[in-house]
């Protein structure tokens, strides 16, 4: 069953398009970043103003376009909202994720960032996506 099921992963990439690895790429990263943020406030730790500040102003120093910053603001201020679609590259998309983990590391410590990491990793391995644009590619 599991020599199946890599073999349709691998045959499906091989079928793909470059805008269906692109769509999967950026789906990817939008429910990546939503669940990593989520598992630190699931666990007790607030995403507070100051937090929240630091993030967005380390997103501007990174020249990440203003439509990427103002989605991922409007994530970190409105808990219950989720990510809207990003697209941004895949370089935009690791500098977002390593300044994300780089406060989330500050706030609850690395141990525990690494753990909301690796759940987060796990969620977004069960989309269907992530077989055209592994998660890990983001990190």
């Amino acid at each position: 069953m599991e020599r199946r099921n890599i073999h349709y992963m691998s045959q499906l990439a091989k079928d793909s398009s470059a805008k269906d690895i692109y769509d999967a790429r950026i789906r990817v990263f939008s429910y990546f970043i939503d669940q990593l943020l989520s598992q630190a406030e699931t666990n007790g730790y607030k995403l507070n103003v100051s937090f929240n500040i630091r993030v967005i102003e380390r997103l501007a120093d990174s020249k990440l376009p203003a439509h990427g910053r103002v989605k991922i603001r409007a994530r970190l201020f409105n808990k219950t909202q989720t990510l809207d679609v990003v697209e941004i590259d895949e370089s935009q998309m690791r500098r977002v994720f390593q300044i994300l983990y780089e406060e989330l590391c500050d706030m609850a410590g690395p141990v525990k960032t690494d753990k909301y990491c690796k759940t987060a990793l796990v969620l977004v391995k069960k989309l269907p996506e992530a077989a055209l644009y592994p998660p890990q590619r983001l990190m």
